[in-house]
């Protein structure tokens, strides 16, 4: 979604991963290459676990939100609108005007984001 690309580019370290943190998800790879589990177990985890070594867009999301104090209700329409567009699910017609005020929300933070990034 565009909301996630403004998010990254306007503001890439609204939350940052502590290098602690990274370090021990590093440890975590380096021990789990020890185990005895299948490769594949291996690579599922792996790639599982590599994402967080930066901060999801949900985390720079819900971190913007909060700092501009917009309504919570707009973080929460944005994930409702985009784990069914991101997971290729179909739109319930009988619930349009919901959808329709979750992607309003969703037009109103990316709205947010730009005129914060412009001050």
């Amino acid at each position: 979604m565009a909301t996630e690309a403004l998010i990254k580019r306007a503001f890439p370290e609204i939350v940052i991963v502590e290098q602690i943190f990274k370090d021990q998800i590093e440890k975590f790879h380096h021990y789990l290459e020890g185990l005895d589990l299948n490769e594949e177990v291996k690579d599922r985890i792996s790639k599982a676990t590599k994402p967080m070594l930066a901060p999801s867009s949900s985390d720079r999301l819900h971190k913007f939100i909060e700092r501009y104090g917009l309504d919570p209700e707009i973080f929460r329409a944005w994930k409702k609108s985009r784990n069914p567009s991101a997971h290729g699910d179909f739109l319930d017609l009988k619930k349009f005007p919901l959808i329709l005020k979750r992607r309003n929300n969703v037009l109103y933070l990316c709205h947010a984001i730009v005129l914060a990034f412009i001050g």
